[in-house]
């Protein structure tokens, strides 16, 4: 599929997602619900994003595992956010990598095994939420019940158990490859072919390598592991608290479990399953659709969503803005160089 195919496909799913959170709000209430947010509780969100960006900067300084100033990983992760924002298609993604390389003298395998070793703990934490959300959060509103043999089955609460459950299978199949290594990959490797075309097929499967080796590589220093791990539980808890306190600013809302669990949950998910530029469209259509099952008025429900991600990407553009402007470094030229390193991996 060329660029452009993907680009069109990318920016379509953008304006179909992001129009069908705007169709479930009613426009001529959306100004008043606006207006109704309390700036004070913008307060904690951004204090909160600040000091889980150290603690990201950190944790990815500890996998990379190289003698670099904690300063210049922060510069070097602003930046790589800032261009995973902005550009489409994820080219951001090589910033990171480009610049350890060609900035700070890292070899490009220990730059690239950092960058998987931090996905892997991203994966793990995505799958504890949904399985803590499918197994902890009540949906209170009956919308889809099946009657069965006399016997009412909520179809939403028992998909979100599912979820759940595909959650815990997940992190088992983690805990398996942690012993079997790459004997897992191989006993995968034949239904991977069967069911996806030969070049992805080969891609999953050089995923999957890289998996097991940053696996072992984790596991095989223990304080390093205890470390990454708790830093990434800060960071998740964190998230969740400036959740929590953007749902307070509104007077019509209450910031329950139930609801930031799930909602956050949505939305976390839909960013890492279509990735659009910024994340635009199906953070908005997750969050709506989640919290309408929760039931939040879709109009209200829409202003929060805009309100949360305005200000995810405020804050990563500003800090992205102060690191591209104090490092002198040039962002366009950057994703252009990121981009060949990427074709020569």
């Amino acid at each position: 599929m060329s660029f452009r195919v993907r680009l069109a496909i990318v920016l379509l799913v953008t304006v179909a997602s992001l129009g069908w959170a705007l169709w479930m709000m009613d426009l001529s209430q959306f100004a008043g619900a606006l207006a109704s947010y309390r700036p004070l509780y913008l307060i904690p969100p951004f204090v909160i994003f600040s000091i889980t960006f150290v603690i990201r900067s950190w944790r990815f300084q500890a996998l990379l595992d190289h003698p670099l100033r904690l300063r210049h990983m922060m510069s070097v992760m602003a930046v790589s956010f800032l261009a995973i924002n902005v550009m489409p298609l994820r080219m951001g993604e090589l910033v990171r990598p480009y610049l350890l390389v060609d900035k700070h003298g890292v070899p490009l395998g220990k730059a690239m095994a950092a960058v998987v070793l931090e996905r892997l703990h991203d994966i793990l934490a995505l799958l504890v939420l949904i399985l803590v959300t499918g197994w902890v959060v009540d949906i209170p509103v009956d919308t889809f019940v099946l009657e069965f043999e006399g016997q009412s089955i909520d179809l939403l609460q028992a998909g979100l158990r599912a979820a759940g459950g595909a959650a815990l299978i997940g992190l088992l199949g983690v805990v398996g490859v942690v012993f079997m290594g790459h004997r897992a990959v191989d006993l995968l490797v034949p239904l991977w072919q069967l069911v996806l075309p030969s070049g992805m097929a080969e891609k999953v499967e050089h995923l999957a390598r890289q998996f097991v080796d940053g696996l072992r590589a984790l596991w095989g220093r223990p304080l390093r592991a205890v470390g990454t791990l708790s830093a990434t539980v800060a960071l998740w808890v964190g998230t969740l608290l400036a959740v929590a306190s953007m749902i307070e600013g509104f007077p019509g809302l209450t910031p329950t479990l139930d609801l930031v669990l799930f909602s956050w949950t949505a939305c976390i998910t839909a960013m890492t399953m279509v990735p659009t530029p910024g994340f635009i469209g199906p953070f908005e259509a997750a969050c709506v659709t989640a919290m309408g099952i929760m039931g939040v008025d879709a109009t209200l429900a829409g202003t929060y969503a805009l309100v949360l991600h305005a200000v995810i990407l405020a804050f990563n553009m500003l800090l992205g803005g102060v690191a591209v402007a104090v490092e002198g470094w040039s962002l366009t030229g950057l994703v252009r160089s990121s981009r060949s390193l990427g074709s020569g991996t």
